[in-house]
């Protein structure tokens, strides 16, 4: 074991000093030229740029009472604003059929109920004996006409 140990020894010094040469273990660099420039003064223009984050000095969140599309910003991002100033606007398509649609079922509504009330009128009149059964009984149907549609409309 200690002759192989002292075989690697030698071995190891050898290749160590036969890798150094005649140059003593220096670089051989030579004689290159290289160009040389004069550094002088000039103006120059540097920018320099960092990665920032804006915050205001106070972010208020905004939540229409209406779900809807935005079709118009009366704003920019970072304006000030004041109370009661228009930010945004919603379609209003669809509200606005349905308040026509309402409107429709309203007047529908008010025509049945000048009929219910004209049957009303009827029915104190036949009771008092001033009109006739078979003028009562018509709006009588006709009531009760309405009385199933008013029902249908409601479930």
């Amino acid at each position: 074991m200690k002759k192989i140990t002292s075989i690697l020894i030698a071995c190891a010094t050898v290749l160590a000093f036969s890798g150094c040469g005649k140059s003593g273990g220096r670089p051989n660099f030579g004689d290159n030229e290289y160009p040389v420039m004069t550094v002088g003064i000039q103006s120059a223009q540097s920018e320099t740029t960092y990665p920032a984050t804006i915050k205001g000095v106070q972010d208020v969140e905004i939540r229409p009472k209406i779900s809807g599309f935005i079709t118009r910003l009366a704003v920019q991002e970072g304006q000030s604003v004041a109370r009661g100033q228009v930010l945004f606007t919603i379609d209003n398509a669809t509200y606005a059929a349905a308040v026509r649609q309402a409107g429709s079922r309203n007047r529908h509504y008010h025509a049945d109920l000048e009929v219910l009330q004209r049957e009303n009128r009827l029915c104190g009149q036949y009771r008092q004996g001033i009109c006739h059964k078979e003028g009562y009984m018509q709006h009588r149907c006709h009531g009760r006409k309405w009385r199933v549609r008013h029902c249908e409309d409601q479930g």
